[in-house]
């Protein structure tokens, strides 16, 4: 009976407490940064993303900027793992023509803060990302 108790408790103390997330965590005015390796160079963009409690990027309100120039963005994210505060999703920059995966954003405990990367593993487009929320 010991044993089967050990992973279970080991399991519990694994999980941070407060680390559950609903969908509406993720709302609000978030200021992002990524790093990004395009055609063997190193780039880095800003973006201003306003995201409903649906997880939906706003239209009016989020745009990247990279090298100057600045583009309106769409995209969402969904609740991928509560227990890990984990969402995924797309983000697209319908100008540029461009639709990138988020296959992971994970959000800190208190919520204010995020980090998670786009594109997709060995493709020459990926980038690594934070957030930190403004409102």
């Amino acid at each position: 009976m010991l044993k089967a108790l050990i992973p279970a408790i080991l399991l519990l103390a694994a999980t941070p407490a407060g680390a559950n997330c609903s969908q509406a965590n993720i709302a609000g005015t978030w200021t992002a940064y990524s790093l990004s390796q395009d055609s063997g160079e190193l780039a880095w963009t800003a973006c201003n993303l306003v995201i409903s409690t649906a997880g939906t990027f706003t239209t009016a309100g989020s745009s990247c900027t990279a090298s100057g120039v600045t583009v309106k963005v769409q995209g969402s994210v969904k609740l991928a793992a509560a227990a890990k505060c984990a969402f995924s999703g797309s983000i697209n920059a319908p100008s540029a023509g461009q639709t990138d995966p988020i296959p992971s954003l994970t959000l800190s405990l208190d919520k204010q803060t995020a980090i998670g990367v786009t594109g997709t593993n060995g493709a020459g487009n990926v980038s690594a990302f934070s957030m930190v929320k403004t409102k």
